[in-house]
């Protein structure tokens, strides 16, 4: 979940797997010593909230170091939640059970990623295009396709529309 101007002008494309790789690895080692999960991921879950939140505040003129630390906490919390279901799907079947146990959480893991990515898409470009309308009053909203939106490589859009603000 790196915002796109930094995939875009300075490649930062996936620090944010490195506290979710260290993180899940930690959790899983404290619930075998713990126990318990609830805390885990009720932790986990309010810091990926709160990372994720930091996210948004982001904007041109943020400094690399808040944009690197947003991403770290987003990391830390999705590595403190993102294996405990597989875990407790396990744990609690009984042993001929597991392998359907893990393949239902991890297809349910996947598709909700599926599915909203989607539909965010969706919203993203139905806004992009209302906002066109009331951004560049002369541009005529119809003549923006939504299906050619995703075509559009961002390495190349954001220096455009950088410029265009004139920021660069």
């Amino acid at each position: 979940m790196v915002p796109p101007l930094y995939i875009a002008e300075s490649r930062i494309c996936y620090l944010s797997s490195v506290p979710v790789t260290l993180f899940a690895t930690l959790s899983v080692l404290a619930i075998i010593q713990v126990g318990q999960f609830t805390i885990f991921i009720t932790v986990g879950s309010a810091i990926f909230a709160i990372g994720a939140g930091l996210l948004y505040t982001l904007n041109i003129d943020t400094s690399l170091a808040k944009a690197l630390g947003h991403q770290v906490i987003l990391g830390v919390g999705q590595g403190l939640a993102i294996q405990i279901p597989v875990i407790t799907g396990q744990a609690f079947s009984n042993t001929e059970d597991i392998a359907a146990a893990t393949a239902t959480v991890l297809f349910f893991q996947m598709m909700g990623g599926t599915v909203f990515v989607s539909a965010g898409q969706s919203v993203f470009s139905n806004r992009l295009i209302y906002s066109l309308g009331q951004v560049a009053l002369h541009l005529d909203k119809e003549l923006v396709s939504p299906q050619m939106l995703p075509s559009f490589e961002l390495s190349f859009l954001i220096p455009t529309l950088l410029r265009y603000c004139g920021r660069t």
